[in-house]
């Protein structure tokens, strides 16, 4: 009897510790493009609906133009993004929102790239 009361206890501390984390370490990735120039930058956003720089998460890729100008003129969701929506927010309070439903939104025209330096981005689950 104690041993299947021991048994039965091991097996339900493992069933626990091998339970998925929680959400706080998941992400999404999104695409920010210049469609003039055809450059792009694939960036890891955490789902947290935190807003963070996009000029700290695009220096250093394709999109960075000296480490003080990012011109984009779109984004997109790549992977990961069920039931998943991106805030991009952009100067003068405009905001552009792209979902599992809705993946692409442009932002800018593509002779005309709007640059990021002064844009957040944040990602959540809804």
């Amino acid at each position: 009897m104690q041993s299947i009361i021991t048994l039965t206890f091991a097996l339900l501390a493992s069933t626990i510790a091998a339970l998925p984390a929680g959400t706080s370490s998941a992400s999404t990735t999104v695409q920010i493009t210049n469609d003039f120039s055809g450059r792009s930058a694939n960036i890891a956003i955490p789902l947290t609906n935190t807003k963070q720089a996009l000029s700290t998460l695009l220096r250093g890729t394709a999109l960075d133009n000296n480490n003080n100008a990012f011109p984009a003129t779109s984004f997109f969701l790549q992977a990961n993004f069920g039931g998943v929506q991106c805030d991009l927010f952009l100067d003068a309070g405009v905001t552009v929102s792209i979902t599992e439903r809705k993946t692409f939104a442009a932002f800018a025209p593509t002779g005309s790239p709007k640059d990021l330096s002064g844009a957040q981005i944040a990602c959540f689950l809804f």
